[in-house]
Order: C-alpha cells, then sequence, then structure tokens
C-alpha cells in the first residue's frame, strides 16, 4: 500500500544532512506533470498556474511529461500550442517527455501517428541544443553531446545550490517495452541510455560534493508492484536502488504519470534475508489531471531537513476522476 501524505501540506523528510561537509545554498524549484488534458478550459487553468509559478520565482521548473490528454490528437498544432504554455514560463522550464506525447500516438484518439516520428518531433521542437526551456533558460548538460548517446537530447544533468539535478527519459506505458519489435528496439536504446545518464548522475554528485542528488522521471514505475508488473521499469530500479545505497546521501526521485500527489519512501532491497527500506531515499509524485497544481520544493542542507514539499495550489479541484491517462 502507498503511504500517502495527509494531515498538512507540508511535509518534510527528516533525514538529517550536517554530516556532510557542504555548503549549499537554500532555495526552491517547482515539479508539474500531466497537464494540460482537457481543452480548451485547462489551457486558462494551466495558465493561471503559470502566473502564480512566475510570482512565486523559483529557481526552476520542471514539467515530468504528459503535457496532453490521449484524447488529444499528438498533431504539430498541438505541440505549438502547449510550446507556448512552456514560452509563458519567466525563468528557467526544464521537461522531460511523457507517453501520451509520443509512445500513446499510434492510437485512434491521438491521431493514429506514427510514434517513432512523433519522438523525433518533440526533440526537435522542445530540446534545445545546450539550454532548457522557458524566458530565463539554465545551462544543461545533455546526453546527446556524447556521440554513443546522440539522439538522447532530452537527457539533461545541471547543478543549481551545489546541487545535483538529472532528467532522465522513462515512460508509463510501460517505458514502451510493448506492441512490436520496433517499439522494442526504441525501448532497448532508450533503456541502456538512460541507465548510462543515471549513472553518470550518480556520479557527477559524488565528485561534486553534492549534499544530495535529484531526479525527474516522467513514469510511476511502480515500486510496490512485482517484477513481472513493472517489466519496462525493472532496470531502472535496480540500478537507482544500487547507487541510492551506495550515495548514501538523500535521493529524491520526481514523477507523474499516475496523478497522485505523494510524497514517501518507497524503495526498498533485500539484505542478509530481510526486506530493508532506503530510508534516505524519497519519492513526490506530482499532481495531474484533473487537477492542475504544482509542488514547489525546497533544499535545505543547512537544515534538519534537506527536501520538504508544499502544494501551490491554484486552481479548485474538480470533483470527478481521471479518465484520461
Amino acid at each position: 500500500m502507498r503511504r500517502l501524505m495527509t494531515g498538512v501540506f507540508f511535509a518534510t523528510a527528516l533525514l538529517v544532512a550536517a554530516a556532510l561537509d557542504v555548503r549549499a545554498e537554500s532555495f526552491r524549484f517547482v515539479a508539474v506533470g500531466d497537464m494540460p488534458y482537457q481543452l480548451p478550459q485547462d489551457n486558462v487553468r494551466f495558465d493561471a498556474l503559470i502566473d502564480r509559478i512566475n510570482a512565486l520565482n523559483p529557481a526552476f521548473t520542471v514539467h515530468v511529461g504528459d503535457f496532453k490528454g490521449s484524447g488529444t490528437p499528438c498533431s504539430d498544432a498541438a505541440f505549438a500550442r502547449v510550446k507556448q504554455h512552456f514560452d509563458r514560463f519567466a525563468g528557467a522550464l526544464i521537461f522531460t517527455p511523457g507517453d501520451n506525447e509520443w509512445t500513446d500516438c499510434h492510437v485512434k484518439p491521438s491521431g493514429g501517428f506514427n510514434p517513432l516520428e512523433r519522438l523525433a518531433r518533440l526533440r526537435t521542437m522542445f530540446f534545445p541544443v545546450g539550454k532548457s526551456l522557458g524566458q530565463k533558460p539554465l545551462a544543461l548538460r545533455q546526453q546527446s553531446a556524447d556521440e554513443a548517446f546522440a539522439p538522447f537530447i532530452e537527457n539533461a544533468m545541471w547543478r543549481h545550490g551545489g546541487m545535483q539535478f538529472a532528467a532522465i527519459h522513462v515512460v508509463g506505458s510501460a517505458n514502451n517495452l510493448q506492441r512490436g519489435r520496433e517499439e522494442i528496439e526504441e525501448y532497448l536504446a532508450r533503456n541502456a541510455a538512460g541507465l548510462a545518464w543515471l549513472n553518470r548522475a550518480f556520479d557527477a554528485a559524488t565528485e561534486s560534493g553534492s549534499p544530495g542528488l535529484v531526479l525527474f522521471i516522467h513514469a510511476n514505475p511502480l515500486f510496490e508492484q512485482g517484477r513481472y508488473r513493472r517489466a519496462g521499469f525493472n532496470d531502472f530500479i535496480d540500478l537507482l536502488t544500487r547507487r541510492t545505497v551506495d550515495f548514501a546521501r538523500p535521493v529524491l526521485l520526481a514523477h507523474g504519470d499516475t496523478h497522485l500527489f505523494q510524497f514517501n519512501q518507497p524503495l526498498t532491497y533485500w539484505e542478509k534475508g530481510q526486506r530493508r527500506r532506503v530510508d534516505h531515499f524519497f519519492r513526490l509524485e506530482v499532481f495531474g489531471d484533473p487537477n492542475i497544481h504544482g509542488v514547489e520544493v525546497t533544499i535545505d542542507a543547512a537544515q534538519p531537513g534537506l527536501f520538504s514539499v508544499r502544494p501551490v495550489i491554484v486552481n479548485s479541484n474538480r470533483t470527478y476522476p481521471p479518465k484520461d491517462r
């Protein structure tokens, strides 16, 4: 069962970083995802959230994918409309893709597009070389700079305030480990790139003396499920677990996909015949349709807790459950 954050809207990861000889400054970023879905009304609601985020003036904002519902066509026009939203962010906006904008585009409600062609289009429209989106772009290190991983411009890494951050392209719909040979080949190549980037993120955090590491993906990797239920994510979870245990500093994984705001500790491993929880690992899932809200994350290595989170509530909730994921 998921351990949901209840009672209060402010939660602190109770993990002391005092033992680390670091002097990272305190700062805030915002994470959003799985929006806007219901058009045209969500265009107005998403713009209201962007206005609120701009007023908060975070260090940067990350959209963790699914910038459209599966019932919206994966057309260039739909992509361009989302790009207009993204261009309204006054600061830096980092984006990592979700399944709705490419892997699921083959279905009729999404327009019957070729998913790989849509992925290629995403890469040209939403990933400028060496920098983020937004009105004040952030310099990014992109995996595409390595010839061995030239296609994967969306895998990005950056530092702010002494902290290490990385975005890795891991999506819902079983991480595209589905359907036919073409999809499996795509998954294998992107999975290998993602694992290499995950290793590099931990290496960079270790080498720089970062007090922790923050990772962004789209998919809920189904930590609580058995291995047979999460075939497209097992490699990622296995490496994440091993590197997090060895890293021995706070790690935050932010994702979307299942539209349930939660902040908890789902990562476990086996040791001497017993299942143990990784106490310095935290998972943040952002809001998603029907709720168009953000989550503000504060990082302060000088305080007893490294990570603290609070919702950014702007739009009133819709009472019906989401139908379009």
